[in-house]
C-alpha cells in the first residue's frame, strides 16, 4: 500500500504567524463570521445524539465506568 499523506489544506496557504482562528476557520472551512458560533455551538446547532450509531451501548457503558470509578478516556476521530 504506497498511499501518500495529502494534507486538507495546502502548506502555502498556511500562513505560521495567523490567529489559531484564522488557521480554524481555514482548516474547517468556516467564514471567519461563522466562527465564534463554531467555538461556541448552541444546544440546537449541535448534531443530535439520539442519531449517532451505537450511542446507548456507549451511554450504558461511560454510565458502568463511572459507578465502579474506572478511568474514561474518550477519543473521537472527525473525518470529513
Amino acid at each position: 500500500m504506497n498511499k501518500k499523506w495529502k494534507p486538507k489544506i495546502e502548506e502555502d496557504k498556511i500562513n505560521w504567524f495567523d490567529s489559531i482562528n484564522d488557521k480554524l476557520s481555514l482548516v474547517h472551512n468556516i467564514e471567519k463570521d461563522n466562527l465564534k458560533e463554531f467555538l461556541n455551538p448552541t444546544e440546537k446547532s449541535i448534531y443530535p445524539t439520539k442519531l449517532l450509531l451505537n450511542i446507548k451501548p456507549f451511554v450504558m457503558r461511560m454510565v458502568k465506568a463511572f459507578k465502579e470509578g474506572e478511568h474514561i478516556v474518550v477519543v473521537g476521530d472527525v473525518d470529513y
